[in-house]
């Protein structure tokens, strides 16, 4: 019985130590939590390309601040100096967004993107290292909507604008990879179930 009332007197305490009232919480800030694996459709040089990775954060009521990274799936074909380049894109970095009225079945979801990322060449064919790269930075917002699933699954669509920024390389304008993005995503988390409020 003694067991019994320690593990009930340490639960307890466990839960207080969640739930006290601090600054942060007092006014019920909600935490949550999520990770997702991304699927994005875009323009690559004029090119259709597709681009997978993931990304996750953490919640704070309904605003979310994390990270991403996403990479195309196929080779762009450039030609550059007389030779025939496979192209690769890839990027990373924070996430930020917001869901609007999130208790309801669909509902509408907006999100921001800023990464740093490279510009990957390797000759046709060869499939040794890359031969150069670019670095680049990347802005991408979006917005869409977001289906609850369950408490813990949320899928996820949305349309927005890519933006890559200082291309320097050769045969390339400054916008050739800006482009028009569609991208689905499975949301797996803790969706502000827990609340500190009393």
């Amino acid at each position: 019985m003694k067991q019994v009332y320690t593990f009930v007197f340490a639960c307890c305490l466990f839960h207080l130590g969640l739930c006290q009232e601090t600054l942060v919480n007092r006014h019920g800030l909600r935490l949550g939590g999520f990770g997702a694996p991304i699927l994005e459709f875009s323009d690559l040089n004029g090119q259709f390309g597709v681009s997978v990775g993931g990304g996750g954060g953490i919640m704070l009521n309904h605003f979310f601040i994390g990270g991403y990274g996403l990479g195309s799936t196929h080779d762009i074909l450039a030609d550059i100096d007389a030779d025939r380049f496979e192209v690769t894109l890839a990027h990373g970095g924070i996430w930020t967004g917001y869901d609007f009225s999130p208790h309801k079945l669909v509902h509408v979801t907006a999100s921001f993107r800023a990464g740093y990322g490279v510009l990957l060449f390797g000759l046709e064919d060869d499939f040794s290292d890359f031969d150069f790269e670019d670095e680049i930075f990347t802005l991408t917002p979006e917005i869409g909507v977001s289906l609850n699933v369950s408490r813990h699954i949320k899928l996820v669509g949305t349309v927005g604008q890519r933006w890559v920024k200082d291309v320097e390389t050769d045969s390339y304008s400054s916008d050739a990879f800006d482009s028009y993005v569609a991208s689905f995503m499975i949301k797996f988390g803790d969706f502000n179930n827990r609340t500190c409020r009393w």
